[in-house]
């Protein structure tokens, strides 16, 4: 594969858009679209597709499905909320936790405290 595509192609209302995995900080769901949070912009872009095909074809990498709502990129975490049960990203972002990604979050980074 030729290494100057971009792995993440995703439909937006104006086409294609093409991603890298280590620009993506997070992707929110919106109904049954996405918001795909990047490094590069202030404003999440929005794509038209579910997370679940997002988790089905590209949750790879660091690319980690952590609730129902979100998906966030692993490299990006700045800060992990224990009692509110959130992840805080590049970009001041937060997503929820579900319960057990809070206990395979904390495994992944050895948080021994409850």
């Amino acid at each position: 594969m030729d290494e100057t595509i971009k792995p993440v192609r995703l439909k937006s209302s104006f086409g294609l858009r093409f991603f890298d995995y280590d620009e993506i900080i997070m992707i929110e769901a919106e109904g049954n679209n996405c918001m795909v949070h990047t490094k590069e912009k202030d404003k999440p872009e929005r794509v038209l597709c579910n997370l679940a095909y997002l988790q089905k074809n590209y949750c790879k990498k660091n690319l980690y499905r952590c609730h129902k709502s979100y998906i966030i990129n692993l490299h990006y975490i700045e800060e992990v909320l224990i009692k509110s049960r959130e992840v805080v990203l590049r970009g001041n972002i937060t997503a929820r936790l579900s319960e057990s990604c809070l206990k395979e979050i904390k495994e992944m980074f050895d948080i021994n405290y409850q």
